[in-house]
């Protein structure tokens, strides 16, 4: 086979960047690369996940919420404000 007439000197002699073809019918998730960078991003999902469960059940979590019937909380909520008094 001859080379395309569009290739450049530099692809010719093998400097320019290399590729895998998509024709080969190999995704780079299935280079060696790929998998290593596919299974970092998992662990650094599930560290994240369990740091995040970890904050949650130390900090988030024991603090203790008072019992208030739901109408107590919606009248709290809605009462009218007082008028400010002024002090002139």
């Amino acid at each position: 086979m001859t080379e395309p007439a569009s290739t450049s000197p530099r692809a010719a002699n093998g400097a320019g960047p290399t590729r895998l073809s998509t024709l080969s019918g190999e995704t780079w998730f299935r280079t060696r690369e790929g998998r290593r960078y596919g299974w970092e991003l998992g662990l650094i999902i599930v560290v994240k996940l369990a740091l995040l469960m970890l904050l949650w059940f130390v900090f988030i979590e024991p603090w203790p919420r008072p019992a208030v019937p739901p109408a107590a909380a919606v009248q709290q909520l809605y009462l009218p404000v007082l008028p400010a008094v002024s002090h002139d």
